[in-house]
């Protein structure tokens, strides 16, 4: 969190990379994030998206033609602060990309 205030001050923006954990963390069978989907009537992919947004992040999610509409809608409704903070409260420290040292891999 300390990063992402730091660069927000900077003028920095972030880009939330892999929104989805790159299939490494079930998201989608998240109970957490099932029930704030059925609250506000979204997919759970929206609720993650949506969450990302209201943040000020940017996120580019890969998705397939018939996705894009639903990725849209993210931008017709808001959670509410204490929906954020529940999500917030999911936390986990996972990194899905492990190639965060360039100094380990030979590009």
């Amino acid at each position: 969190m300390e990063n992402i205030e730091f660069n927000f001050s900077q003028g920095i923006q972030i880009e939330a990379w892999g929104p989805f954990g790159q299939g490494d963390i079930d998201i989608a069978g998240n109970p957490v994030l099932q029930l704030l989907a059925q609250k506000y009537q979204k997919t759970v992919s929206q609720i993650v998206l949506r969450w990302i947004v209201q943040r000020g992040l940017i996120t580019i999610p890969r998705c397939k033609p018939n996705h894009f509409a639903e990725n849209l809608e993210v931008m017709q409704f808001s959670l509410t602060d204490e929906d954020m903070r529940t999500i917030y409260g999911l936390n986990q420290n996972h990194r899905s990309d492990s190639r965060n040292n360039p100094e380990d891999f030979p590009w």
